[in-house]
């Protein structure tokens, strides 16, 4: 008997042909990143995902 890897499915795999990451792994690391404005503002165009994540911690608190 040998170990033979996984076969992926094209489910697992976005346009540009990487793995998806899980929702909650993702959204660990922006959470993660909740302090840091400068990384926040990269994240948040990274794509349309990670968007409305990077959002709520640019936008917690809003100074008028």
């Amino acid at each position: 008997m040998s170990l033979q890897p996984r076969a992926l499915s094209l489910k697992s795999f976005n346009s540009a042909g990487f793995p998806k990451l899980p929702p909650e792994l993702t959204s660990h690391i922006i959470d993660n990143n909740h302090d840091d404005f400068y990384s926040l503002k990269r994240i948040a165009l990274v794509c349309r995902s990670w968007l409305a994540s990077a959002r709520k911690h640019i936008f917690f608190s809003v100074m008028l």
